[in-house]
């Protein structure tokens, strides 16, 4: 990943999203309905399958999927409208499955100079700022989720979800062990074999390195 600058307009993502009104949840549903456009957004691109949201930061951005003719990492290198673009867009691989149900959803992001995309996750660093802001939104089609932050630490490069079998106990707990003994981490978490992990990662500078907020979800509500 590629520390350079992107400095987006401010109205770049405007009329997509709305989180002006509040979320008001009765019976696991979101009555106020879905503060993300995803209408609007697939007219846009159909590789959209998410929205990414951490109160905090400046993380607030469409999260996309390739499509089965696209590579892999197609969108490491272009926006989220299909440009080619060195800032990319926010996305995980085909591995994940875009409604979130993988026992762990990575994402990816660059880090860029300017503070954009997944630039502020280095703000966990910090056990002061995982303390005040461990609490995500991720919006779909048809759901809101939201994950508690419980871990961030520096680590290889190598691929997690090729490194561990999420869907394996001993994989799981070998992966939430590491991260429960990171310097940054909430040890009042402790996921189980089963719940939903989400893993944001973005680099550091170094080639063999990366840096990684890990979170687990807490609830799911319906959309109207």
């Amino acid at each position: 990943m590629l520390l350079s600058i992107f400095v987006p307009k401010k109205n770049d993502f405007d009329g997509y999203r709305n989180f002006n009104t509040e979320e008001i949840i009765q019976d696991g549903i979101v009555v106020s309905g879905n503060p993300v456009d995803f209408t609007k957004l697939k007219e846009e691109n159909s590789d959209i399958c998410a929205w990414i949201r951490i109160p905090g930061t400046a993380v607030d951005y469409p999260v996309l999927r390739c499509d089965t003719l696209e590579e892999e990492d197609f969108y490491l290198d272009h926006d989220y409208k299909k440009k080619s673009a060195a800032h990319g867009a926010i996305y995980m691989q085909k591995i994940n499955d875009e409604t979130f149900i993988s026992n762990n959803t990575v994402l990816y992001g660059h880090d860029m100079l300017d503070g954009t995309m997944f630039a502020d996750i280095k703000k966990y660093r910090n056990q002061s700022f995982l303390d005040k802001n461990p609490l995500m939104k991720i919006y779909t089609p048809k759901r809101i989720l939201t994950y508690q932050i419980f871990s961030a630490y520096k680590t290889d490069d190598k691929s997690i979800p090729d490194t561990y079998n999420f869907y394996d106990e001993a994989s799981f707990n070998e992966f939430t062990e590491k991260c429960l003994k990171s310097n940054v981490s909430d040890e009042s978490v402790s996921p189980k074999f089963g719940d939903k992990l989400i893993t944001l990662s973005t680099c550091t500078g170094s080639k063999n390195e990366r840096f990684i907020a890990v979170g687990v979800l807490l609830s799911s509500a319906l959309t109207k």
